[in-house]
This record gives structure tokens, C-alpha cells and sequence, in this order.
């Protein structure tokens, strides 16, 4: 490992210092001013909330989530991290400061990491920490910083290159175990999409290593086998449920290949490269653009450092490492690129890579590679002679011609700026035509003429944008050609070239961090209020379609101990999707919820134990009785829905693919019968039919405890969604659970009293939590042995 002399502890400082100013409206706020995006908002928060509630309450670690969905596994879930060493922050510090803690804690062991790395293969001290910085102030890790299931996968990344690149040099054996430790971390911390890619681009960079290397290829293929095992191994807690998971998630059987490219990189978006506003920022560009996320495609890298990678492509021919990143860089750029080119099928072909969305967050990695190879340049400076500097001289000429003529084409359209306007409302009209479906457009209620009003706003954003470019690159330009013509030092260049990175990079990022008040976010309402008031044990479903708003956020529903028959979650299990949009109209499909439109079956919902709906428009629906709106929802009370468990004597077994059709059915009745497409003939039911709520001594998401006196055999039903790992107790002994109604969980028992115990008990966690522990151990022991 690299010694730490006192240039790099002050080179470290120096990040702190700016990792702090980067996030001081959050860091240093003394009130709960946080910077809070979607699914930190509306799912992160909640799981991490759930888990500290679970142990508050000596409910031991939660491994089921009763509030969503009626009910759906938490562990297993991409974004639950119940044993991810990072998350300990947020069992002892309130979640809106934890976030801004755990921030600025991943990006500054970024840092590190990253800089570790650059060291080995040779960048020097300067040009390392200036590679570090592009990467870590670079516009998509500074947004995937708030995004915990990218940066904790992403965060590992430097490291893994460091011990994978020590083992290539060495051959040790205990790099295996090294790697294999950060693998399993990496899975612990969830993200299985980053960490897909990041094992694929290692994988990539070692086969590439090994070409030039030419040497000891059997050697490393077992350190890579020993990693592969013992990072599985430390992992398999949390990546065996959520295999598991993944097997009956609206996901289990891949991604079609449209809703797999969703996000992919259009080759307008390149501009952004130069201008990262070009298109605007925020609600302005999604406002504009179907399908395509300003967050997603936010590649920003900086000119300085797209400067120092042209002279890299003149300059720094010969250095393995910087070729090799150049074809990392051409792969992720490739990649990227997703359904506008063919290259992205051959991926789609093959496991897993099926199973994601967002092609385009492989850019990360052509970041990654761009800094590095910025390092590269830095240093290749050093040994510029006269020659060289004549080379560099000619390269900045042909930039500045470039720049000079964007600038010209720039002076020509402003002066016909009110031509240009036209020209925009023209463009708006068209392409709000071709978006105004877009759920971003809907949702927010905006208008045409909203979007025309906006084009001389945007036109203005454009000119600004244009602006900016010109004078940075102009700074940029000018501190080369002082230093081509012998005017400063190229210490002084460096110096220079640093400040100008910075500062380009902090103008952009630090727009991101939009602090507001953490405990606004949670703000009561009339709607809650009411519903709060019932105390029994029910749940609530709030319709809205993919162009509609939420009535009812999830993180205020569940903030307010409210639990949903709706949802959001990185997956949702296939056959509650399934049962949902049959009664819902909507279409069953990967996205982060369900949007539950319609009730077309009322008896669906009340066997969902589902008192209160609440709808954007009028339900015109016997059972559901109108109680008050507000903000344009209506809540609606229903008056036919049951219990969360209840007793029936009857049942009646059907086809497998009949179920949906016998409970829809005007014959059906719940309190009559349930639907089961299992085997019940070895059953003694008897004619009679008999219905009756039963009161639940104990409920939690883990476990769930009825005792009662039944007057016939029959079956006790809970109204929660029967998954792999529930087991069911009858007086101490296990029974079995039958799937009935298509999607609950019910079990037998004979006439008389009985106590009946549900009990989540996945095979695959306990599993998982014995190989993890086995792998931890097997990681540091051989480690210590082989150090």
C-alpha cells in the first residue's frame, strides 16, 4: 500500500474541506434542512425508519413489509441495507442529517480509494488528486451521492481495481480474499445494477491487464475464482432473498426490450458533454423530453478535463493504462448508447443484463475512465519538449477556431433571437404533441401555452449555456498557450488548470443540492386526519394512473402509520401486480409502483381488508360511501371490505388460471367461501357456511397471532400476500398454507379453540446470514494468513 506523506494527508484535507463546502447547506444547517430526492423520499427513508421501529419495538430485525403492497418481503428488496456497515449511521443519527453524513462519507472514501489506485499504476501525487476530483464533483456521482443503492455499489469500485491491480502485479493469492471481502461488501449495500456493471467492467479491465501482461494468467484466474466465491459467500444474506425475490417480481423473467432501454443515451444529448444546460435543467427538461431524464443523462465531466483527454488521444499513445481505460471508456459509451445502436442487444442476450432498465447509467464508468486518463495527460505534460509544445500549440488553434465558431453562430442567432422564439414555439408545439402523455407533464397538470411561455426562458438558458462554455474554455485555452509560450511554469498550469476544473464542476453539481425542510415533507392533511381517527386494522388505497398524481405519497401514508394496498418499491411481486390491475386498470409492468387506476371489482379490495379509497374523480359505487375532498382527491369509505382475518367454512378449488375469473364472478361471495386452485378433497368441510372476523392478539410485520373459539372446520384467513418463507402454526404445530382468493395466505383447522401463529421465516435469509457470516470469517482469517 501507498505511504502517506504529508502532502497527500494535506491533499486528503483539502477534499474534506471541499466535500463540506460542496454539501454546507445540508452539513452545516442547524435546523432539518435535507436535500431529498424520490426514492429517498418516498422508500430509503421509510425501510430505514421501519428497521430502527422493528428493533425499537424487540421485534428483532424486520424481514417482511407489512405497509405496502398488503404486504411484501423487505429483505431481499434492492433497496433495503439492513447489513451494510454504512447504515449503522442511520440507527443512531435522524435520518435527514444521516443522508447528509453518509454523502459526503462516501465520496470523500471515493476519494481515497480512487486515489489509491491512481498511485499504484503510477500517476503522481498532483495529477492523482486532480483525477479524483473530476470523478467525485462530476455531475452523475454527484447525484447518484443521494441515490444509496448507486453509490453504495459505485463507491467500492477504486478499491476493487486497487487490490485487483496489486494482485495482477503480485500474483498473492490473498488478494482473492481481499477482492472477495469488497465484492461481498458491495453486494451487501444492494444495487445489484451497478454492481452487475462494475463486476462486468472489471472483469473487462483484468481481461485486459492480462493481454499486456502476458503472464501468469492461471495464477490470477484463481484470485479472480476465490473473489468470485468469497464475495458471494459474505453477500449471499442479502443476495439469496433477494434472488428469491427477483423470481417472483414483475421482473423474474427479464425486462422487454423497449422498457430495457428506457433511458438510453440519445445522440442529441452528446452537446451536454460541452454545455450541460443546453436543454435546461429540472422540470424544463422533462417537461420536454419523453423518456428521457436530465438526472439520467447528466454527463458533465468538465472542458478542462475533455481538453486533457485530446491531448491524451495526441499525446499519451503509449501507455497501457490509458488505453486500456480508452476502451473501458468506448465500451461504456457503447453501452450506453442502449436501443440507438446495436450494440446494446448482444448484452440483452445474456442473464441479468435483461433485468435493468437505464442503459445509460453505464456512463459512470466512461467517467471513471475519463478521469484516469485525464491523470494521464496531466502528468505526459512533464515531459513536453519544444517539439511537443509546437504539436499542443497547433491542437489549441484548431480548439480555438472551433470555440470562435460556435461564438460567431452564437452572435448570429442572438441577433435573430424573435425569429429563433418563433422557431421554438414551433418545436414546443410539436414535441408537446408528441410528449403530452408524458407522465411529468400530467402529473404537474401543465398546459400548452405553459411551455410556450417558457421557450424565450429556455432560448435565454441556451445563450447562457453557450456563454459559459465560451469563457471556460477561453480560461482554458489561454492558461495552455502562457504555458506553450514559456510565460508560466507548469506547476503554475496545473495549479491553474485545477481551479478552472473545480470551479466549472462546483457551478453545475452543487445546483443539485437543494436543501429544504425535511419535516415539511410530512405535513398532515384533512385526508390523514380523518383516516387517522379510525383505529382498527385496515388499509387504504389511493387510485391514480402513471399521468396522475398520488393523493396519498407512500412516505405519508406509512409516516402516519397508514398502510397501503398500493406502493412504491425498486419490484413488486408479479401475481399481486397481477390481481391489482385486474380490478384496476392498469397495466402490469416493471416500474417503481403500481398505479392503481380504477375499481372495477369492488369485492377485490374488501378482500384486501382495503375501508378507505381515495380517488381524483367521482366513484359512482354502492359499497363506497363518500366522506369529505380536499385538493381535488375524494375519500371514499368502504363500507363491504373485511377484517384482516376472518373465519369461512367453505372453499371451493379451481383451475390455477381460473382463480381471477371465480372471484370476479357475481356468484362469489367471500363471507360465503374462498378460491383456492389447490388440492382440498382430503379436507373435512363441511356444507354449512360460516363467516366470522377474528381478533388478532398480536400483529408485526414478522408475525402474526389469532386465538379463537371456531364453532366448524374451516379456514383462517389472513388478508396479507402468501409468499415462499411464511409458515403457519396451529397449537405448536406446523400446518400448511394454502394460496387462496389468488394472492392471501389461509389455514385449516378443525372445530374447537385454537391458536394460530403466522411467522415469516425465509429459508433463503437464514441461509444467507449463516454462508455471510462463514465468508466473513474465511475472508479475514485467510487475509491474516496470507498477509
Amino acid at each position: 500500500m501507498q505511504k502517506m506523506n504529508k502532502k497527500t494527508i494535506i491533499g486528503f484535507a483539502v477534499f474534506v474541506v471541499l466535500i463540506i463546502l460542496f454539501f454546507n447547506k445540508i452539513i452545516l444547517s442547524p435546523d432539518d434542512a435535507a436535500t431529498i430526492n424520490a426514492d429517498l423520499l418516498r422508500m430509503t427513508s421509510l425501510w430505514e425508519g421501519q428497521i430502527n421501529e422493528n428493533l425499537e419495538k424487540n421485534n428483532g430485525l424486520i424481514l417482511w413489509n407489512s405497509d405496502v403492497y398488503s404486504g411484501t418481503p423487505f429483505i431481499g428488496s434492492p433497496l433495503t441495507t439492513m447489513f451494510y456497515p454504512i447504515s449503522i449511521i442511520f440507527y443512531f443519527v435522524p435520518f435527514h442529517k444521516a443522508i447528509a453524513y453518509v454523502m459526503a462519507l462516501n465520496l470523500f472514501l471515493i476519494v481515497v480509494f480512487f486515489y489509491l489506485y491512481l498511485r499504484l499504476i503510477r500517476i503522481s501525487r498532483f495529477s492523482a488528486m486532480f483525477s479524483v476530483a473530476i470523478f467525485v464533483f462530476s455531475g452523475m456521482v454527484v447525484l447518484w451521492a443521494g441515490i444509496m443503492s448507486f453509490i453504495n455499489a459505485l463507491m467500492w469500485f477504486p478499491l476493487l481495481l486497487y487490490f485487483l491491480e496489486r494482485a495482477i502485479q503480485e500474483k498473492r493469492l490473498v488478494f482473492g480474499f481481499l477482492i472477495g471481502l469488497v465484492f461481498g461488501i458491495q453486494i451487501l449495500g444492494s444495487g445489484p445494477q451497478i454492481f452487475l456493471y462494475s463486476a462486468f467492467v472489471l472483469f473487462l479491465y483484468g481481461a485486459l491487464r492480462l493481454i499486456y501482461e502476458r503472464k501468469g494468467l492461471v495464477r490470477v484466474s484463481w484470485i479472480f475464482a476465490i473473489a468470485a466465491v468469497i464475495g458471494i459467500l459474505i453477500g449471499s444474506v442479502q443476495l439469496l432473498p433477494m434472488l428469491e425475490y427477483t423470481k417472483y417480481s414483475i421482473r423474474g423473467s427479464g425486462l422487454g426490450y423497449e422498457t430495457a432501454t428506457m433511458h438510453s443515451l440519445p445522440g442529441y444529448a452528446l452537446i451536454t458533454f460541452l454545455m450541460p444546460e443546453f436543454y435546461g435543467r429540472g422540470g424544463l427538461y422533462w417537461g420536454f423530453w419523453k423518456n428521457s431524464s436530465f438526472a439520467e443523462q447528466y454527463i458533465y465531466v468538465g472542458l478542462t478535463t475533455l481538453v486533457l483527454l485530446l491531448i491524451a488521444i495526441f499525446f499519451v499513445r503509449k501507455n497501457k493504462y490509458a488505453a486500456i481505460f480508452a476502451i473501458i471508456a468506448l465500451f461504456s459509451l457503447l453501452f450506453s448508447l442502449g436501443k440507438y445502436t446495436p450494440f446494446y442487444r448482444i448484452f440483452y442476450s445474456l442473464p441479468l443484463f435483461d433485468s435493468f432498465r437505464a442503459p445509460v447509467r453505464m456512463m459512470i464508468f466512461f467517467v471513471f475512465s475519463s478521469a484516469v486518463i485525464s491523470g494521464f495527460s496531466l502528468d505526459a505534460l512533464k515531459e513536453f519538449d519544444e517539439e511537443k509544445k509546437e504539436r499542443l500549440r497547433k491542437l489549441l488553434y484548431v480548439i480555438g477556431l472551433l470555440a470562435a465558431i460556435v461564438a460567431i453562430v452564437a452572435i448570429i442567432s442572438y441577433t435573430n433571437r424573435e425569429a429563433l422564439i418563433e422557431f421554438g414555439k414551433d418545436m414546443a408545439l410539436k414535441l408537446y404533441s408528441e410528449n403530452a402523455d408524458a407522465s411529468r407533464i400530467t402529473r404537474s397538470g401543465l398546459s400548452r401555452d405553459y411551455f410556450l411561455s417558457l421557450v424565450p426562458i429556455i432560448l435565454k438558458n441556451i445563450f447562457n449555456s453557450i456563454s459559459i462554455f465560451l469563457i471556460t474554455i477561453a480560461l482554458i485555452l489561454l492558461v495552455f498557450y502562457l504555458w506553450v509560450q514559456n510565460k508560466i511554469r507548469l506547476k503554475h498550469l496545473s495549479w491553474l488548470l485545477l481551479i478552472i476544473l473545480i470551479a466549472e464542476l462546483f457551478m453545475f453539481s452543487t445546483k443539485f443540492i437543494e436543501p429544504a425542510g425535511f419535516g415539511n415533507r410530512f405535513e398532515t392533511n384533512p385526508i390523514i386526519e380523518n383516516i387517522k381517527k379510525d383505529e382498527g386494522l385496515f388499509r387504504v388505497l389511493s387510485l391514480r394512473s402513471y399521468q396522475t398524481k398520488d393523493n396519498l405519497p407512500q412516505y405519508m401514508a406509512i409516516k402516519n402509520d397508514i398502510q397501503l394496498a398500493s406502493g412504491c418499491d425498486a419490484i413488486f411481486l408479479r401475481k399481486y401486480a397481477e390481481y391489482s390491475c385486474f380490478y384496476g386498470d392498469c397495466e402490469v409492468k416493471a416500474d417503481a409502483c403500481i398505479p392503481i387506476n380504477d375499481v372495477k371489482y369492488p369485492r377485490m379490495i374488501d378482500l384486501l381488508n382495503i375501508k378507505y379509497v381515495i380517488s381524483p374523480k367521482d366513484v359512482n359505487d354502492g359499497s363506497l360511501s363518500f366522506i369529505l375532498n380536499y385538493n381535488g382527491a375524494n375519500l371514499y369509505k368502504n363500507n363491504d371490505y373485511l377484517s384482516r382475518a376472518y373465519f369461512v367454512s367453505k372453499a371451493i378449488a379451481v383451475d390455477k388460471n381460473e382463480v381471477l375469473n371465480a372471484i370476479v364472478n357475481k356468484s362469489f361471495h367471500p363471507m360465503n367461501y374462498i378460491v383456492t386452485d389447490e388440492n382440498i378433497s382430503d379436507l373435512n368441510l363441511f356444507d354449512r357456511s360460516e363467516y366470522r372476523e377474528l381478533e388478532i392478539e398480536s400483529y408485526s410485520p414478522n408475525k402474526v397471532a389469532i386465538e379463537n373459539e371456531f364453532g366448524t372446520n374451516g379456514f383462517v384467513v389472513l388478508s396479507d400476500v402468501n409468499y415462499p418463507g411464511w409458515n403457519a402454526y396451529v397449537d405448536d404445530e406446523k400446518a400448511k398454507i394454502y394460496d387462496v382468493n389468488y394472492i392471501l395466505k389461509a389455514v385449516y383447522v378443525n372445530k374447537g379453540r385454537h391458536r394460530i401463529e403466522f411467522m415469516y421465516e425465509p429459508k433463503y435469509y437464514k441461509i444467507g446470514l449463516y454462508l455471510s457470516i462463514f465468508g466473513l470469517l474465511l475472508a479475514l482469517f485467510m487475509a491474516f494468513l496470507l498477509r
